[in-house]
């Protein structure tokens, strides 16, 4: 919480990288929010080799640990997507109910150019979510990413048609 309370008054990230999590990592070594501060912070300022390491580094001491392995996939998002794949689906089997994890897998999926799998994995969430809001939430999302990626300029050719096919 200090950390992103600094984070937002606009303190360097590296400072907090040092002075709170560092610290808080060393002060309890057995703990695991420093590993995943520390990797989604590197991930919120484009820092996806240092999140990786984060990440990496918590999984030595908690190898099952889903949100460990949802943030190394994230972090292995624009670098290595066959990994992403792996790390979401390990996050998956560990805690079948992650949301982003589910969502990502789908992403990672029609990266790879699995189109039936990444609409299988979409759709896996939208039948989870039973209520309107929920699916709403849902199809809000998968917009939003769809439009990152656009912006990124991914060329992504059966996005429209995921779209389509979901009725998003």
């Amino acid at each position: 919480v200090l950390g992103q309370a600094m984070l937002l008054r606009g303190t360097d990230p590296k400072i907090i990288l040092d002075k709170v999590f560092s610290a808080a990592q060393k002060s309890d070594p057995r703990a695991r929010e420093p590993f995943l501060a520390r990797g989604w912070l590197a991930l919120e300022k484009n820092d996806a080799a240092l999140a990786a390491r984060a990440f990496q580094e918590g999984l030595k001491v908690f190898p099952d640990d889903a949100d460990l392995h949802h943030g190394l996939g994230e972090a292995y998002a624009t670098s290595d997507r066959d990994a992403m794949g792996t790390e979401i689906e390990a996050a998956l089997k560990l805690n079948p109910n992650l949301f982003w994890s589910t969502v990502n897998l789908g992403h990672a999926y029609l990266f790879l150019g699995r189109y039936n799998e990444a609409i299988e994995q979409y759709r896996s969430v939208k039948d989870r979510n039973h209520s309107e809001d929920g699916k709403r939430k849902y199809a809000d999302e998968i917009r939003d990413d769809f439009d990152i990626f656009r912006r990124l300029e991914l060329r992504l050719p059966d996005m429209d048609r995921v779209l389509r096919e979901l009725s998003i």
